[in-house]
């Protein structure tokens, strides 16, 4: 069967083949919604995606790399993305910065965009459960660095694998409350839709395996909204939220292991407004180390990615490997930091008699 043409676009949409190129290349030219979407779906229904390459070989000089991830409320992103612009910046490179606010759809139409501005990387935190996009995207000749994916990745392709093992940052959160004689602890977390997010809960239960608390030492409290507001910072909404569910139950959990610090902020606040004492009444730990852990009272002990790092150093590497010829000259497939945990003072040992 052959490749789909720009006038079999046209024609499934029941447009002109200017339109349809002006709608692709987002070109600006005015174009009504209903139609812009006819073409896109039309596109999507062909498997249509403009001839890129030749265009991007063309613009290899240009020292360009493109940045999504799927939330600037986040603190842990934003340090992500410091580090990006900060190691790009050190060689000449400039960024373009977009925000898929945990949209799957939007992050598609991003990546066709940052395809038309002829970026030589992406840098991305991945939710889209279809890898169709990056892999258009990686047929152009370009690269990138993975973050976060909510789907299998071609790692033999021109791509550095930087997703973290959540399953080791959850299970160190857990064994910091483990170790200082917890036996009753709770997972609060974000709902489990991303891979990022089960495997938090697998590295929980792992912990709690290896200390051989039963099932009535347990407890997992799973947000069912994804949707940010413009108004309020999601997860921190779904801290609150989770801490009224853990107070209304009335179980006599000792600890609680939160899915990252801004869930843990929210569930500290929520507590400490229904009069439960951190840590005196209830230890409380994250995931991230984010700045604002200092910020509060009392301080959010929490694991430690490093994100600034994380983001400087996966840029470095992907530059650094951009101008080989072939991807199995590339240095470096895997960038990790290991993390480390930071006892602050939200979590306490618990006496043993």
């Amino acid at each position: 069967m052959r490749p789909a043409k720009i006038s079999d676009v046209a024609k499934l949409a029941k447009t002109s083949t200017a339109t349809v190129s002006r709608v692709l290349s987002n070109s600006g030219y005015p174009v009504s919604n209903e139609t812009a979407k006819r073409v896109r779906d039309a596109a999507e229904q062909l498997n249509y995606s403009p001839n890129l390459a030749g265009h991007m070989l063309k613009s290899r000089s240009a020292k360009t790399l493109g940045i999504i991830i799927p939330s600037l409320q986040n603190p842990f992103f934003i340090q992500l993305v410091r580090g990006i612009e900060d190691a790009a910046a050190s060689v000449g490179y400039t960024t373009f910065v977009f925000n898929s606010r945990r949209s799957a759809e939007t992050e598609r139409e991003l990546i066709s965009k940052l395809q038309h501005l002829s970026v030589r990387g992406l840098l991305i935190s991945s939710l889209d459960s279809n890898d169709q996009m990056i892999k258009r995207f990686l047929d152009t000749g370009a690269a990138a660095v993975i973050f976060e994916s909510n789907c299998p990745i071609d790692f033999n392709r021109r791509v550095i694998d930087a997703t973290p093992k959540m399953n080791e940052n959850s299970a160190l959160a857990t064994r910091a409350l483990l170790e200082r004689n917890h036996r009753r602890i709770a997972l609060l977390t974000t709902p489990l839709t991303r891979n990022n997010r089960k495997m938090v809960y697998l590295g929980y239960c792992s912990a709690m395996d290896e200390y051989n608390i039963p099932d009535e030492g347990r407890l997992v409290l799973e947000a069912t909204s994804e949707r940010e507001k413009d108004d309020s910072i999601f997860e921190f909404e779904v801290g609150k939220e989770l801490g009224n569910q853990f107070y209304n139950l009335g179980k006599s959990f000792s600890g609680i292991v939160a899915v990252n610090d801004l869930v843990a902020c929210g569930v500290i606040h929520e507590l400490i407004s229904l009069h439960v004492r951190i840590p005196e009444d209830v230890s409380v730990i994250g995931i991230d180390n984010i700045p604002q852990d200092i910020m509060i009272t009392p301080a959010i002990s929490s694991v430690d990615q490093d994100s600034y790092r994380h983001g400087y150093n996966a840029c470095i590497k992907l530059i650094n490997s951009l101008d080989l010829e072939e991807y199995k000259d590339w240095p470096i497939r895997r960038c990790y930091i290991p993390p480390k945990v930071i006892i602050r003072d939200s979590i306490k040992p618990l006496d043993v008699f």
